[in-house]
């Protein structure tokens, strides 16, 4: 029984670190799957999220300094790729951010959508040049926007789901 609530919040964790996943499916994860719906592991899974994003962007400078050096050829691949997709980003997110700076990355980072989120928003972040202390709350506050946004959609499903379909 230990063994499975310790590898269940291993499971968590990652998901929490995770790009893709975020805080915001391993508290969808939580509630649906393990019947977890408790405000500590809400508090944790999302500063956990929110922590990792704050680490991105202190390293996104340095990463982007060793990347324009000029390198290897698997660096210069490297470079192509990661400019493509900054080109990407910053064409997406411009309007939002250069118009409403704070107000529209911590958006960007609370709309829990695919392609937004704290890693995305750290990255953001980092093309804008948005300084660092402008940064973490943004992350912050836009991390636990998004769980909590995370955590009533998903509250709201399962009462959907009890209400029209389960007996």
């Amino acid at each position: 029984m230990i063994e499975m609530i310790e590898h269940e919040l291993v499971k968590l964790i990652a998901f929490s670190v995770m790009p893709a996943f975020e805080a915001r499916a391993a508290i969808a994860y939580a509630i649906i799957f393990l019947d977890k719906n408790n405000i500590p592991l809400f508090i944790i899974l999302t500063a956990l999220s929110a922590i990792i994003g704050v680490t991105v962007y202190y390293f996104l400078t340095s990463f982007e300094k060793w990347i324009r050096k000029n390198g290897s050829y698997a660096k210069k691949i490297i470079c192509i790729i990661y400019e493509k997709y900054i080109d990407h980003l910053r064409l997406r997110t411009r309007k939002y951010v250069e118009k409403y700076g704070f107000i529209g990355l911590t958006l960007f980072i609370a709309i829990p959508l695919p392609g937004s989120g704290v890693w995305t928003g750290a990255l953001v972040a980092n093309i804008f040049n948005i300084e660092y202390r402008k940064a973490i709350p943004a992350i912050f506050i836009g991390a636990y926007l998004a769980s909590t946004i995370a955590w009533a959609l998903t509250h709201f499903g399962i009462v959907t789901y009890e209400f029209l379909i389960a007996p």
